[in-house]
């Protein structure tokens, strides 16, 4: 019950701004959806990584222009994705979460760069392989940080984003992925 009500929690912040009038040049508000492939791993603060996982996000977001010009904007949304590692020596973890990013975007032209930083709620694990028996308990939260590039052309655009995890989530490791995707803008 916990879980539910901080998830429906999560939808309310970026709902605030995502619910508004439609994206043109003269309004402040800007709102899509995102979706696309993901490679993750983990930092391992002791011996080498494992080998990464391929996987999928998808999510909403929405955005408020800052100041009188299309420079700046703070955007934020929900994104649901799997984070992990598939190695054959130990087998293959997938973590599930909901993210909260909240980024500062620059826009010049066409082209962006955003950073800024994510807050995950893990909605679901799954460990196969000889890892199955390990004593392993990972955190229910991560948070990271995140920055990335887009491109706009009418109302796609297409973005690649890199996260670090910022806190472990399992003793000595942290997580990291780099996204590639579109957004479409409604």
């Amino acid at each position: 019950m916990k879980r539910i009500l901080l998830i429906l929690s999560l939808i309310a912040i970026p709902g605030l701004l995502i619910a508004g009038p439609k994206d043109d040049e003269s309004k402040k508000i800007y709102k899509g959806i995102r979706g696309g492939f993901q490679s993750s791993t983990f930092a391992v603060d002791e011996g080498d990584s494992p080998d990464g996982l391929g996987s999928f996000y998808l999510g909403i977001f929405g955005g408020k222009k800052l100041g009188p010009s299309k420079l700046l904007s703070i955007y934020s949304g929900l994104t649901f994705y799997q984070s992990g590692a598939d190695d054959k020596d130990f087998g293959e973890v997938k973590l599930s979460y909901i993210s909260l990013p909240v980024s500062l975007r620059v826009k010049l032209g066409p082209v962006y760069a955003f950073g800024g930083a994510n807050a995950a709620i893990k909605v679901g694990e799954s460990l196969s392989g000889p890892i199955e028996q390990a004593d392993l308990d990972f955190e229910s939260f991560d948070a990271g940080a995140q920055i990335g590039v887009g491109v706009k052309f009418l109302m796609l655009s297409a973005e690649l984003k890199y996260n670090f995890g910022l806190i472990e989530i399992e003793d000595g490791i942290k997580t990291s992925h780099l996204q590639a995707g579109l957004c479409l803008f409604l």
